[in-house]
């Protein structure tokens, strides 16, 4: 088992919680570190609704540890979700990752871990992984994120949001990650459309952002044949 304490959580201000402390210690049997512990450190939230934040994370040496001297490993995102029906789209989210375990690091974001805690008996949960800078608004080059989703469709997910870019992120090193997987659903995919052609709105929505990007899909998928697993929706 693997913990996290959660400092600086006087910065959920939707919460719906009143946690007597300005810390939160939670459990995962999940985390990509096992049987390590660590003080995340809430800092900036990176939407309005204050559901995402961005964090500092160090080792914990001790219970009375609070972070305050601890040697930072770095910036991750924090995912928060309040209560229980927050924790359980969380909780669905980190499972769309796990499935895409394959493609951490390369395609999604590297996630290390879904941590829960109780509070006022309400159970409450993080989701951290990778933090990913650079956002995709002003650009209109489609072939790499064309790519990329291909990878999500051919494991049998599709993300369902991809079309405005607003889930796409570039890490630091300025490859492509896709994010957020609260509403994403398992797919069979059906390739591009064209003309009348019955096909997969996700690549043809992307295919319609700027560049056309059929003539370099893998022909299964430029002809419309069927990948992924058995459920279809589009």
């Amino acid at each position: 088992m693997s913990t996290i304490r959660l400092v600086n959580i006087h910065q959920f201000v939707n919460i719906g919680l009143c946690p007597p402390k300005n810390f939160i210690d939670m459990w995962s049997f999940n985390a990509a570190i096992p049987d390590a512990h660590y003080i995340v450190t809430v800092q900036t939230p990176l939407n309005r609704s204050k559901t995402v934040f961005l964090a500092d994370w160090s080792r914990r040496r001790g219970d009375d540890d609070d972070g305050r001297n601890a040697k930072s490993e770095g910036v991750i995102v924090v995912k928060f979700g309040g209560q229980d029906a927050a924790y359980s789209r969380l909780e669905y989210e980190s499972k769309a990752y796990e499935k895409l375990q394959h493609l951490q690091g390369s395609v999604v974001p590297n996630v290390y871990g879904l941590y829960k805690s109780k509070v006022q008996r309400q159970t409450v949960g993080c989701l951290l992984m990778e933090y990913c800078p650079q956002d995709l608004f002003f650009e209109r080059q489609t072939n790499e994120l064309a790519y990329a989703a291909l990878q999500l469709h051919l494991s049998g997910l599709c993300h369902g949001g991809l079309s405005d870019l607003k889930h796409v992120r570039r890490d630091n090193q300025g490859n492509i990650r896709i994010i957020d997987f609260a509403n994403c659903f398992e797919h069979r995919c059906a390739g591009i459309a064209y003309g009348t052609q019955c096909g997969c709105s996700e690549l043809t929505a992307i295919q319609n952002l700027a560049l056309p990007i059929h003539q370099q899909l893998p022909p299964r998928v430029r002809h419309g044949s069927h990948v992924g697993s058995s459920r279809h929706r589009h």
